[in-house]
């Protein structure tokens, strides 16, 4: 198990400042040997991100197609056949080091659900997690990728997959490269991004048991729609498009949208306060060029898009704070701060503060590592 750490909090924010003339320029993903969504942080170094929540139980790759549930006939219980008794709630769930583990918010109880890696030539990447509103599953992306002769070529085993909280009983839901997945409220639907022709993305709803056809809900010739985020009420979807964050009715196919955030720099990795009212975001400043990312830091914006306000203030595009999740009470953040060194290997902190960004506390430290880490909490 790697070895988390802990240091010293860093320094108490300045007071919130709202930036006025924000443009979201969409934190562009790619995978490295696996798609993982990357957030570019400047002079060609790339942080890759992911997602939070697990416990420790490993699981040879032999277990990570297990058939399909003989019965998924109950849509709000949709894996009842499956589902183990967690017990007590670990709140965190991450993916690290191309791996999905579960934490408690205190640092403590690591434990690992997934065991990749190489395996005769190939890569399996597993990230993106994403709690079921009950906690008992798991929503994650898969990417498999056999690598020949310095190429690599996507295996049919990559797309989005659900398991059991313990990592057990993983399904795949649906391939073509899907990811960045997401759960309605109600715990019956799955948002997703998917790939189009052009280098082109659009985000599809589909039924939480995998049944009938994906419906896609946003549409734009040359658009690159990724990273849902469903609203608390299960009437709206936020996503990030090139360079903005939008949001979308989650009901109906193709429907209209509406552009929150705007100006000159690049916002990314929405996430919904319980209550619906405001939207946390990551946003990273550019140069006069847009070319050369100065500093990234956590913002949020109320979700009629006014009231934009800064709450970190790293000054340093070595280290990057990103990708916020809110607490189920909506009272405190988590977020990840990251040390890029000059080797392009990233080491991260996970942080807790405030909702208005003050008190930034340590929750653990993890060594430089190949990808860096990002949330998600129950």
């Amino acid at each position: 198990m790697p070895d988390f750490d802990t240091r010293k909090p860093q320094e108490q924010n300045a007071p919130n400042e709202p930036r006025t003339g924000l443009v979201v320029n969409k934190l562009r993903t790619t995978l490295l040997a696996s798609r993982l969504r990357t957030l570019l942080i400047g002079g060609g170094i790339r942080l890759f991100v992911v997602a939070v929540p697990v416990g420790l139980l490993i699981y040879s790759l032999s277990n990570h197609t297990d058939p399909r549930f003989d019965s998924l006939s109950n849509h709000a219980d949709p894996w009842s056949a499956c589902a183990a008794d967690r017990g007590s709630q670990q709140p965190f769930v991450l993916s690290y080091a191309a791996d999905i583990w579960t934490m408690d918010i205190d640092g403590s109880n690591r434990q690992q659900l997934t065991a990749t890696g190489e395996v005769e030539g190939s890569t399996v990447v597993e990230a993106q997690p994403a709690w079921s509103p009950n906690h008992k599953w798991i929503a994650f992306y898969r990417s498999h990728y056999v690598t020949t002769s310095g190429s690599a070529e996507p295996e049919g085993q990559s797309g989005i997959y659900v398991m059991n909280a313990d990592g057990s009983c993983q399904t795949k839901l649906v391939g073509g490269d899907a990811s960045d997945p997401t759960w309605s409220p109600d715990g019956t639907k799955i948002a997703f991004s998917k790939p189009r022709p052009g280098y082109l993305s659009s985000i599809y709803v589909m039924n939480a048991d995998g049944s009938g056809d994906p419906k896609r809900v946003t549409t734009k010739y040359l658009a690159r729609d990724a990273n849902p985020a469903w609203s608390p009420d299960g009437k709206k979807i936020a996503f990030e498009r090139t360079n903005h964050i939008y949001v979308t009715r989650a009901c109906c196919e193709l429907g209209p949208t509406q552009q929150l955030t705007s100006g000159h720099g690049k916002d990314s990795y929405p996430s919904w306060s319980p209550d619906g009212t405001e939207l946390a975001f990551t946003h990273s400043d550019l140069d006069v060029d847009g070319l050369t990312v100065l500093n990234t830091d956590i913002y949020k914006i109320d979700a009629d898009g006014s009231g934009e306000t800064r709450l970190t203030h790293t000054n340093s595009s070595k280290h990057p704070e990103y990708a916020p999740v809110w607490s189920p009470s909506g009272d405190r953040l988590a977020f990840i701060e990251g040390d890029v060194s000059g080797r392009g290997s990233v080491s991260s902190t996970i942080y807790l503060m405030e909702f208005d960004g003050s008190q930034p506390t340590v929750v653990a430290r993890a060594p430089e590592i190949p990808y860096g880490i990002v949330l998600d909490w129950g």
